[in-house]
């Protein structure tokens, strides 16, 4: 797919409910490895949007105006086809099945689609390896916590690749610790190339992370936002180096990492020409044979991955409070001071 042209256009969407207007001549684009946010109140018809666009609208809806996914005209397509052609939704309820282990509700769509149940388990286990919740495997979804049903629900929306993926209120009953570790797992996601399209209520987790937001009230767009883009000063371009500085373990010197899946707009101090950002380590595991990733959270409440060589991911703990320095050059390998 040509990627300047968007992955998906939504234009003059209305849904009516009788009389009543609940989506209102709605447009916006979405393009690939993008983060786009639905801010707005309840009932300002945020779900009815993320309904309307994956084909689970309630059928007494009046559906018009035109929904386009990857060039193609989708509007009157089935939700089985839109997945079948790279959609993805998690709704609100999840809707994990609660006879299943997690293995096999993750596993579920592809052996909906016919593949063999030895070659979508093991897929299935892939899926949640990356999201650091194998150990879940073999456990019911009623024993799982909110935040590990959210996960669960994630993998199986991401387990056959989908380029599109909509999420209706992810961090919803999420205590804070959560729904940031939940937020990193989604930007790695928009790391793969895969777009998200995400409704929420609260701006927060938007102004971390998404790169646009729209805002939605009484059914209308009222205002958009786009991500500042500079680099300069208060966050990172993604995928770029930076110089990480231990501290509070008596080790000194820097390690050359890399960012990834990590906004441009977190808070940082001027040091010089680049900025230096206070982050804490939460979480840690080893992504190859060379590399290893670090979940880390701002001061700002921003959380994001960083890779760094595996040799020197011991230097980090989880709790462990580091300074990250922008470095605008690439180096190829890992330094100490």
């Amino acid at each position: 797919m040509n990627k300047d042209r968007p992955l998906l256009s939504v234009r003059s969407l209305t849904v009516r409910k009788g009389t009543t207007i609940l989506l209102n001549e709605v447009s916006f684009d979405c393009v690939c490895s993008e983060m786009k946010g639905v801010f707005g109140p309840s009932g300002a018809g945020k779900s009815t949007l993320l309904h309307a666009i994956a084909g689970v609208s309630d059928p007494t809806f009046t559906i018009s105006g035109h929904v386009i996914f990857g060039g193609v005209e989708i509007t009157n397509e089935s939700a089985d086809a839109r997945s079948h052609r790279g959609m993805a939704i998690v709704l609100q309820g999840l809707h994990l099945f609660p006879d299943l282990t997690v293995l096999d509700n993750v596993s579920y769509p592809l052996r909906r689609r016919g593949l063999d149940r030895s070659l979508a388990s093991g897929r299935a286990l892939q899926t949640l390896r990356s999201l650091h919740i194998e150990a879940l495997a073999n456990r019911r979804t009623t024993e799982l916590s909110g935040g590990q049903q959210q996960r669960v629900a994630l993998a199986r929306a991401i387990i056959y690749k989908p380029s599109l993926l909509l999420l209706d209120e992810p961090f919803k009953g999420l205590e804070q610790e959560l729904r940031d570790q939940l937020l990193a797992d989604i930007c790695m996601q928009v790391r793969t190339g895969i777009a998200v399209l995400l409704v929420t209520h609260e701006k927060r987790e938007l102004r971390v992370a998404a790169d646009s937001i729209i805002e939605l009230r009484q059914g209308r767009i009222v205002g958009a936002e786009q991500q500042r883009r500079d680099g300069t000063y208060g966050g990172f371009q993604t995928t770029m180096d930076a110089l990480l500085v231990p501290s509070g373990n008596g080790q000194a010197g820097f390690v050359q990492a890399r960012l990834i899946g990590i906004s441009l707009n977190g808070s940082g101090r001027s040091a010089g020409r680049n900025p230096v950002i206070k982050a804490q380590v939460m979480d840690r595991r080893r992504t190859d044979a060379f590399r290893a990733a670090l979940l880390i959270q701002y001061e700002s409440g921003q959380a994001g991955w960083i890779e760094v060589p595996y040799t020197d991911a011991a230097v980090f703990n989880p709790g462990q409070w580091i300074d990250l320095q922008y470095v605008p050059t690439t180096v190829q390998e890992s330094k100490h001071a």
